[in-house]
């Protein structure tokens, strides 16, 4: 396919593109804290305890705690940062009785032996029925398509999002029916048939980019990816990374130029 061809037939389905658009309504992403902050009498006196919580939970043990408190019937988002891997089921577990819990991220940051080994998604990600959101971040580790199959049986789940994962997908993504909004990059849906996926909003970030001149330039994920988008035809926002802005801004000035 020509430069200039993929140019026209990008900018055809413009009417999905939206700078500005919001990423997930909701802030389950974001300024968690930490059990020990919440169970603090005094800084419950303080802030006046939420409705909504925000939880960092690292072990099954904290997540017990809280349900001893009584505060998982406000918890509505959970963190599972950095743990050791067997931690992760016992957590899930625990959070199965969490009745207010609607997003989760799983969040791997730290490196080391146990860390850098390939791991699973554990299976008890099905007893967390009410969940409308999940996200994986920088888990590199995770077999991506294997957590995905994983979701299928949560009905609830409409909001996706995996962040520093540089992977091509293949299978598991376009199987989970019931998502609606997606956060992702460009190599992870590189080289996925998308036309049946029925997602409305998708934030696209950057692929693979390689450094020339102290430059980074496209290698051909944004645009393979963007033309699979094209492809999406209940897409009504899609937000795209600032480099692949600058790289669609290049594209179309030099397809102005070679016409």
């Amino acid at each position: 396919m020509s430069l200039a061809l993929f140019i026209i037939l990008f900018f055809a389905c413009s009417n999905i593109i939206a700078q500005e658009a919001k990423w997930l309504h909701n802030e389950g992403f974001n300024e968690h804290k930490s059990v020990e902050t919440y169970l603090n009498p005094v800084y419950a006196e303080a802030q006046h305890l939420p409705d909504s919580i925000k939880l960092w939970i690292s072990d099954a043990g904290s997540a017990q705690k809280v349900i001893e408190s009584g505060l998982h019937v406000r918890v509505y988002a959970v963190e599972i940062p950095s743990t050791y891997r067997p931690n992760i089921a016992a957590i899930l577990n625990k959070l199965a009785q969490f009745p207010m819990l609607q997003y989760v991220t799983i969040f791997e940051s730290q490196r080391g032996a146990e860390n850098d080994k390939p791991y699973q998604l554990p299976a008890d990600i099905d007893l967390l029925q009410n969940l409308k959101g999940i996200e994986f971040a920088y888990t590199a580790n995770l077999d991506m398509e294997d957590a995905l199959k994983k979701l299928i049986p949560l009905k609830q789940l409409k909001s996706l999002a995996i962040t520093g994962y540089y992977r091509p997908l293949v299978n598991g993504l376009t199987d989970l029916k019931q998502i609606d909004e997606v956060r992702i990059n460009s190599l992870n849906i590189r080289d996925i048939e998308l036309s049946k996926v029925t997602w409305t909003t998708v934030y696209l970030a950057e692929g693979q980019l390689t450094a020339i001149n102290k430059r980074y330039v496209d290698n051909g994920d944004d645009q393979k990816a963007l033309l699979n988008l094209s492809k999406v035809q209940s897409l009504r926002m899609l937000e795209i990374g600032l480099l692949i802005l600058q790289m669609l801004e290049f594209y179309k000035t030099l397809a102005n130029l070679r016409a």
